[in-house]
């Protein structure tokens, strides 16, 4: 299990009111399927909407795990936003980035 810091959206207070806060989210690496660039809250960063004290240079990853609630349920998928690149993330999951990608014909 490794820790990282997500950023999570609260309830609102206001209809149409958009909050956010960062909180320490463990993620167990076999259980990671995908990574990718979440381009959305950099945009909600630049426009000052997520919690002041940030930089302004961050990045965010989407990470998304299979989980497992038991034998008799269907595998489920969950997304966690985490502060760090896709690369940066990668690499503290102690991921093969370099992995080559096969493309199956079928």
């Amino acid at each position: 299990m490794i820790e990282f810091v997500e950023l999570i959206k609260v309830p609102p207070k206001n209809p149409g009111d958009s909050k956010y806060a960062l909180v320490s989210v463990w993620i167990n690496k076999a259980h990671v399927f995908r990574l990718s660039s979440a381009h959305k809250y950099n945009t909600l960063l630049q426009e000052g909407k997520l919690p002041g004290g940030l930089d302004s240079a961050l990045e965010f990853t989407e990470v998304y795990l299979n989980v497992v609630t038991s034998e008799h349920e269907p595998l489920q998928t969950s997304c966690h936003i985490v502060i760090g690149d896709p690369s940066t993330v990668a690499g503290t999951l102690n991921l093969d980035t370099k992995k080559k990608t096969t493309l199956l014909k079928g």
